[in-house]
């Protein structure tokens, strides 16, 4: 687990206050992995050299044999419900947030952080901040786009535009694909799980016009992964009006990872 582990910031730009809402995010979740990197090395130091077995010791035993995550682990973050799952998880987000973060002009991972639905109400937050608004004036918005049609070149100046825009990757879909700017049935050689475009995620004034209101949407649920045990919230997909119904029995969802 400690493999790597350096110091680690949060790359923005010179105007941003260090102190706000996406610097603390990162300041948090980076400490949280902490805390529970170090609850997991001191219960498996505690497993490993114990003379006799302890009533903890034993319950630690039969979770990890029955490949389940032990509860103490589980109440500092809930991840993946398989125990070699929830440890990959664990060591990945680790060792991401132990990078330089971007946020701005790069493509952005949600799956990468331990708390993704913390991390949107810290970018509400730092919207509201540049637009000077209350944070319940704002709406998330999202388009998807493909990547090769965007201009992801990094500039020295990030303008305000930028600074209130992030373009999320590695967004799935489950029950459907996305074919046309549509959601479209599944391809019958294809997985149940496949891969959305990018998302340019916005939080704009509700008082603005929806940059979607020329395309007929359904809401979406977004799950933290496919065991749709953790809802982020609703997000608009494209989909053709006489098809709203048929998406919505076929349950179909976003998941922030596989």
């Amino acid at each position: 687990l400690r493999k790597g582990e350096g110091s680690s910031r949060m790359v923005l730009d010179n105007k941003q206050n260090h102190q706000g809402p996406f610097e603390i995010f990162f300041r948090n979740d980076k400490a949280l992995g902490l805390r529970i990197q170090n609850l997991v090395e001191k219960d498996m130091n505690e497993l490993f050299n114990c003379d006799i077995l302890t009533d903890k010791a034993t319950s630690l035993i039969k979770y990890l044999l029955q490949g389940e995550v032990p509860t103490e682990w589980n109440g500092l973050w809930r991840g993946p419900q398989d125990i070699t799952a929830w440890m990959s998880g664990l060591i990945c987000r680790r060792k991401y947030l132990e990078r330089d973060v971007t946020v701005y002009q790069q493509p952005f991972i949600l799956a990468n952080v331990y708390n993704p639905s913390t991390f949107l109400s810290s970018f509400q937050q730092h919207t509201a901040k540049l637009r000077n608004c209350r944070m319940d004036e704002l709406k998330i918005s999202i388009l998807w786009e493909y990547k090769n049609s965007l201009d992801l070149t990094e500039h020295n100046n990030i303008s305000d535009d930028q600074r209130m825009t992030i373009i999320l990757e590695g967004i799935m879909i489950q029950g459907a694909n996305f074919w046309d700017k549509n959601l479209a049935d599944i391809p019958a050689d294809e997985k149940d799980l496949l891969p959305m475009p990018v998302g340019i995620l916005q939080y704009s004034l509700k008082s603005d016009p929806d940059q979607t209101r020329s395309l007929n949407c359904i809401s979406l649920p977004v799950y933290i992964d496919s065991g749709r045990s953790q809802m982020v919230g609703y997000w608009d997909v494209p989909c053709k009006s006489d098809d709203e119904e048929k998406w919505i029995l076929a349950g179909v969802a976003l998941m922030l990872q596989k």
